[in-house]
């Protein structure tokens, strides 16, 4: 009976898609930017029938880690595209929330230098609300 749980459970887990919490996890740990920021801007502009571009200012409150020298009171811009809505039964990972100005979130990024600013780097667990 174990057996035919445990191949149940390796046949069907991957119809689930959705990410396992520790590939986020990893995710994050390995982010070269964890700040702590309070949302000033949002731009969401539409770019498909179910997709946003996001493009918003922030205000750095916290440094747990940085590649780019960030220091608390930067302003950054974070730039980043994510799927408002899916179609029925459809699976897979979290999808990147789009921030609310004049919250506050901690925030896994990675830093483009030829376009100067930052993009999550943890997929749809990169903003936690605070």
């Amino acid at each position: 009976m174990k057996k035919l749980l445990l191949f149940i459970f390796l046949v069907l887990y991957p119809l689930y898609g959705e990410l396992p919490p520790l590939v986020y996890h990893e995710l994050q740990e390995n982010s070269p930017e964890v700040v702590t920021l309070q949302v000033l801007s949002v731009k969401s502009k539409t770019i498909a029938s179910a997709q946003r571009e996001i493009a918003l200012k922030a205000k750095v409150l916290k440094v747990e880690r940085t590649q780019s020298a960030l220091v608390v009171g930067s302003i950054i811009t974070i730039r980043y595209t994510t799927t408002i809505s899916h179609p029925a039964g459809w699976v897979g990972p979290s999808p990147l929330p789009v921030l609310s100005e004049k919250h506050s979130y901690k925030a896994f990024l990675t830093y483009d230098k030829a376009n100067k600013r930052y993009a999550p780097s943890a997929g749809g667990k990169s903003f936690i609300g605070n």
